[in-house]
């Protein structure tokens, strides 16, 4: 999709929408209505969508007369996951089935490790390599059904007898496990957004985490308010938000590698920000 870019402006009311290739408008929308290239026509046509993302509509119902550039911006957004995970989903038992999608709030992470293991022995092998590496008393992880034929998850201690099941296994446990599938996954999605995953999370172990996050494919957006976290990233990575007089904008580090060699030779990254000196405190 080289030389194309899509403008996306919200407004209150109305929604304003515009995508462009190059110098072609692909879609111009607002106040719920507007117009489409009709690729296969050769001209524009006019649409009413109010209640949804114009992009989105067009390709559902127009999708042998879009541009091809835009069905595949559409499925590139469509694969974009943002996960927000909840402590008592993450404890949820779920009927087995052929699932390897992790559900953004991981209300199914028992079902999809079970898929895993059963279905691709492989990365299912790098999925338990990688929580051991985390943790390394434990010794491996398991996949037994229960009796009503739910998927369920045993972790099973070095130097301790008694199996840890879904019910018992600890806060900080369910996080990591639900943090790593998000990568290990068959369908993993091209660009991944958690909101905070150092919670419940010991800082030895985030700082694994944040090696994963840094090693995989996908391409990984991350909120957070911890310094410890903050500490763990490259400057030229950090994107500061600031909301001033009800607005939020979002910039980088101005001269990342002088921030670099700062941080290496004097101060830790997360001093840096919360002291205000780069901003995004309150």
């Amino acid at each position: 999709m080289r030389g194309s870019y899509w403008i996306f402006k919200l407004k209150e009311n109305p929604v304003e929408e515009h995508l462009t290739l190059g110098e072609k408008d692909l879609i111009k929308g607002e106040e719920g209505k507007g117009q489409f290239w009709n690729h296969k026509k050769g001209k524009y046509e006019e649409f009413t969508q109010p209640n949804y993302l114009y992009l989105g509509y067009l390709n559902r119902n127009y999708k042998e007369h879009v541009h091809p550039s835009q069905l595949k911006l559409g499925e590139f957004l469509e694969g974009i996951e943002v996960y927000n995970f909840e402590l008592s989903k993450l404890r949820e038992r779920k009927s087995i089935s052929e699932e390897a999608r992790l559900n953004k709030d991981g209300s199914n992470l028992s079902q999809v490790i079970h898929y895993l293991r059963n279905k691709d022995r492989e990365a299912y092998a790098e999925f338990e390599d990688t929580l051991k590496a985390a943790v390394p008393e434990v010794k491996y992880l398991e996949t037994p059904p229960t009796d009503r034929g739910e998927a369920n998850l045993e972790i099973v201690e070095r130097d301790l007898e008694k199996r840890i099941d879904l019910s018992e296994m600890s806060d900080g446990m369910l996080w990591l496990l639900a943090h790593i599938y998000a990568f290990m996954s068959p369908k993993s999605p091209p660009l991944v957004c958690f909101e905070e995953p150092e919670s419940y999370i010991h800082p030895r172990v985030l700082e694994l985490l944040v090696d994963v996050f840094k090693s995989v494919e996908n391409q990984v957006i991350v909120t957070t308010h911890n310094p410890f976290f903050v500490d763990l990233v490259d400057p030229a990575d950090l994107i500061i938000f600031e909301k001033k007089e009800g607005k939020t904008t979002c910039r980088k580090i101005e001269n990342p590698e002088e921030m670099k060699e700062r941080v290496i030779k004097d101060i830790p990254l997360g001093e840096v920000w919360c002291s205000g000196e780069i901003g995004g405190v309150p």
